[in-house]
């Protein structure tokens, strides 16, 4: 056998080998990007949804009951069928998709339309407020990736100019579009989980000593005061932005940039602290303690240049060396040093391996196509503005203007050179060879050269051959030297090597896609409970006042109203189709109300329980050690835990005490059952056994109510506190 045969042979065998792999690669990386796709589809419905409930959240006007039914249903995106009847011409969507990458890739035109948009008076105020905090995030993705991020900021930026050139500082009420844009945008970046891990230990230990003074006014220098109450919110101020600073890195990353290039003079970092921080503390859909909140917000607005923005509460403060402590540079400052992380570059490169699409209502695409329109109108110079003018000539209106109830994907314009599309080397002309030589086989034939091989093939199985097979063997084969055949081996090993990559990337994004569309619908699911809780169920109950009045006046007539309560929600519920966890959010809210009512009648929580103390330490006696056999990580989430479950009390509404038993047990769900109750017991709060007593005559007696107001995930946390109750009791 001749060398040339020996190493035809072996870079047959490793060549095969190689192309089996690439095989089973691209099965596997196919897989991937549909499910990539699948989840990047979900997460971008999920922004949109996230940026509705945002908008319906700000709107100080109450809206009619079919906008926020829709509100409350998952959504669904128009069919191929119903789009084409939503414009007047076809491939509409294209047309409007290029309208937007013209405009949000040129914001210095953009930001005129908006301004001019936002100024006038052309439009109804609400559409003003929908293209804010609709509109705006939509087009821009919610602000998903580096590049659509820093569009947005260059445009916001640009209206800034703007608004300095024509208006200077004066921020009156006609311009507070300016504090929504950037109020929208820290909004459609996520940031609950910071607000979460930042408000909650500060909560539960200022919100019993500031609501004892909160309404004790006394008469100083002939003018009522509050300066007790002021002082406790005035150290609450101080907690809260000290802690700002230490939870800066749970921030998103988008927010984060937002700051950095936003802020810097004091006037720019007050106006964007109202417009963010101050903005999000006190709405009550997104912290329920809005109302504290907002008094602490009043605090830090002592510490702006009185002289500049005066605070009505200013003479309430009497120690000037703590209000010197509410100081907001040391907050900005240390933005400004915060390294973003990697993690929004993850994401981002995630983002763009799909093709990438924003969502959108047809009043959404409307908005755009009245301002642009307005704004050509008017312009003096068409010349300046000569290819949007020509673009926008080919458009027209949507035909459903006023429906936001249906939305619809539409694929952001690429040019096609900005995809990173992997680029295999070309390896056709040994694919070929090697198909070819299926039907020999090389052993049994004498090759000295790439002549002999080809005139073998040829010889033996021209038939089986195509003619791309002939073609390669007639004339690439001839010259097949030792350079040819590791040049080929090579470039198979490097494609396997590329795809391999590109496999852990697909993996990689599929990760990020994944956990951005949890973080989004868990914030969703919050603020929609909330939202059910401040302003669904006070509207429904204020249109069937009798079906959905469950006071309880007497224990008699407290088991009476509970099949009344199943009732309202199979008449009025029911028939408006929410998605599970709506369903499960509403009827939650209405047997939580029912529940707070028989506490207060019956004060079922204060009841005395005997011997608690010694039953803890009993337990804890027998059951200490078993701490001293956690990791640090669970040891860490048993002592947030006992934090958690210590505040529970007694004159908390049982819906406040059953929130705080969830978030506990989230956090100890995977530790042994002893170690769990051993968490409770660790506490030394009798409040706990009196919650436990409500939960067992009132809840866990009553299968139907335990399903309607929990998920499967819920259920198991009520019924391991339960259990670990129970234990500690024995």
């Amino acid at each position: 056998m001749s060398d040339f045969h020996h190493k035809f042979e072996e870079f047959q065998e490793k060549y095969t080998e190689e192309r089996g792999t690439i095989v089973a690669i691209n099965s596997v990386n196919l897989k991937s990007q549909t499910d990539l796709r699948d989840q990047y589809t979900k997460l971008i419905l999920a922004q949109y949804l996230l940026n509705r409930i945002n908008l319906l959240s700000i709107l100080k006007v109450e809206q009619p009951m079919e906008d926020m039914v829709f509100l409350l249903k998952d959504l669904v995106p128009i069919s191929i069928g119903n789009t084409l009847k939503l414009f007047s011409k076809t491939v509409h969507k294209d047309r409007f998709s290029y309208l937007i990458h013209m405009l949000i890739n040129n914001p210095e035109v953009f930001a005129q339309i908006i301004y001019f948009f936002q100024v006038l008076d052309i439009i109804s105020p609400n559409d003003k407020t929908f293209f804010l905090f609709s509109t705006f995030p939509a087009i821009y993705s919610s602000f998903s990736t580096l590049k659509l991020q820093d569009l947005a900021i260059s445009l916001i930026n640009n209206l800034f100019l703007i608004h300095r050139t024509l208006h200077g500082r004066n921020f009156s009420m006609k311009f507070k579009f300016l504090s929504d844009i950037c109020f929208s945008y820290f909004l459609s970046t996520n940031p609950g989980q910071f607000f979460g891990v930042l408000l909650k230990p500060i909560i539960r230990e200022f919100k019993e000593i500031i609501a004892k003074d909160q309404y004790e006014y006394t008469l100083i220098d002939e003018r009522l005061s509050r300066r007790p109450y002021w002082t406790n919110c005035l150290i609450f101020a101080i907690k809260l932005i000290s802690r700002m600073v230490q939870c800066i890195s749970l921030l998103p990353d988008p927010a984060i940039t937002f700051l950095q290039k936003l802020s810097g003079d004091t006037f720019s970092n007050i106006f964007i602290f109202e417009s963010t921080f101050c903005n999000f503390l006190e709405n009550p859909i997104f912290c329920t303690e809005a109302s504290i909140l907002h008094d602490v917000c009043q605090i830090i607005r002592c510490s702006y240049p009185q002289n500049l923005f005066p605070s009505p509460i200013f003479k309430d403060i009497t120690d000037s060396s703590l209000l010197e402590q509410v100081n907001l540079d040391i907050f900005f400052n240390a933005v400004k040093q915060f390294e973003v992380s990697k993690i929004n570059d993850s994401l981002s490169n995630s983002i763009d391996q799909c093709d990438p699409y924003f969502v959108v209502s047809p009043r959404d695409l409307h908005v755009m196509y009245a301002m642009t329109k307005t704004f050509l109108v008017h312009v003096e110079n068409k010349d300046d503005v000569k290819s949007l003018n020509d673009h926008f000539l080919t458009l027209s209106d949507v035909t459903t203007p006023n429906d936001h109830n249906s939305v619809l994907l539409i694929k952001i314009w690429s040019s096609g050179d900005e995809r990173n599309e992997l680029k295999l080397r070309p390896t056709k002309n040994f694919d070929d060879i090697i198909d070819g030589l299926a039907f020999l086989n090389a052993k049994e034939i004498n090759f000295n050269s790439g002549k002999d091989l080809a005139e073998q093939a040829l010889l033996y199985s021209q038939k089986c051959l195509s003619l791309s097979q002939i073609s390669r063997f007639t004339t690439y084969v001839k010259f097949l030297g030792e350079n040819e055949l590791n040049n080929a081996y090579e470039s198979v090993r490097s494609n396997v090597s590329d795809l391999s990559a590109l496999s852990d990337s697909l993996f990689s994004a599929i990760y990020f896609v994944s956990t951005e569309r949890k973080k989004i619908e868990e914030e969703t699911k919050k603020f929609t409970k909330n939202f059910v809780l401040m302003k669904f169920l006070p509207l429904i109950e204020s249109l069937h006042y009798v079906d959905f009045n469950f006071s309880v006046q007497d224990v008699f007539e407290a088991k009476e109203i509970i099949p009344r309560i199943f009732k309202a929600i199979e008449q009025h519920i029911t028939p408006m189709n929410f998605s599970p966890h709506i369903k499960m959010n509403i009827s939650r809210s209405l047997f939580g109300s029912y529940f707070n009512s028989i506490d207060r009648l019956l004060n079922f929580q204060e009841k005395a329980v005997k011997n608690v103390d010694a039953t803890f330490q009993k337990f804890i006696t027998e059951n200490g050690k078993l701490c001293d056999e956690l990791s640090v990580t669970h040891k860490a989430l048993f002592d947030r835990s006992v934090k958690i479950f210590n505040a529970i009390k007694n004159t908390n509404d049982p819906t406040i005490n059953m929130d705080i038993v969830l978030d506990g047990m989230h956090l100890v769900k995977n530790l042994q059952p002893k170690i769990v109750a051993l968490a409770l017991a660790k506490t030394n709060n009798p409040n706990i056994i009196g919650f436990h007593n409500f939960m067992r005559s009132y809840m866990l007696e009553n299968k139907m109510i335990m399903d309607v107001m929990f998920d499967s995930q819920e259920a198991k946390h009520i019924q391991l506190f339960h259990n670990s109750a129970l234990s500690i009791r024995q």
